[in-house]
């Protein structure tokens, strides 16, 4: 059977990211709860003129991908963030979509089994974004804010903006828009 959700790990070729998404992984893994049954897809974007670290990077992510069987990694040369985020919308077949940059960790425990029913049970939510700011604080991206009682499930506020933090998506609203 497939995953309700997948994991979606933009990276790319870079000195820091071998730290950077070790970092994020392990975070990942100690931070959100059921992650062992969730897909987990790491899309490296390279930029070919940086050489032996673009194989040195792949080969580190391979070792990753032998080390946990949740992640698959695929290798997509002059990508990009926006076009890989554009690639995972299309190609992965869970109907729900984690995005975790791999320089983010989470700080806070999540309860993924629990977000995932919160997309199936609530058919209205198409979009959850993990604050990182004070829900009160309108400096942000969000020009509005409004609390969410119609969904008890999880505390929700309504925003008016989207923004690439770690956030989750239902797959089919975005890839249909």
């Amino acid at each position: 059977m497939d995953s309700e959700l997948t994991i979606f790990t933009p990276t790319h070729v870079a000195e820091t990211s071998f730290d950077e998404i070790t970092a994020c992984v392990e975070a990942f893994h100690k931070k959100a709860k059921g992650f062992e049954k969730y897909k987990h897809l790491i899309v490296c974007d390279s930029d070919p003129a940086k050489g032996e670290l673009v194989d040195k990077y792949i080969d580190f992510l391979r070792e990753l991908e032998t080390k946990h069987t949740q992640i698959s990694v695929i290798h997509r040369k002059n990508s990009g963030l926006r076009k890989n985020y554009l690639y995972a919308v299309e190609h992965i077949t869970s109907p729900y979509m984690m995005f975790l940059e791999h320089d983010w960790e989470l700080t806070t425990d999540i309860d993924l089994d629990l977000l995932v029913r919160l997309f199936r049970e609530y058919p209205q939510v198409n979009y959850l974004r993990f604050n990182h700011l004070n829900n009160n604080d309108m400096s942000g991206y969000d020009n509005y804010h409004e609390d969410c009682p119609e969904i008890p499930l999880v505390p929700l506020l309504k925003v008016d903006a989207w923004h690439n933090v770690v956030h989750m998506i239902r797959r089919e609203h975005f890839k249909n828009s």
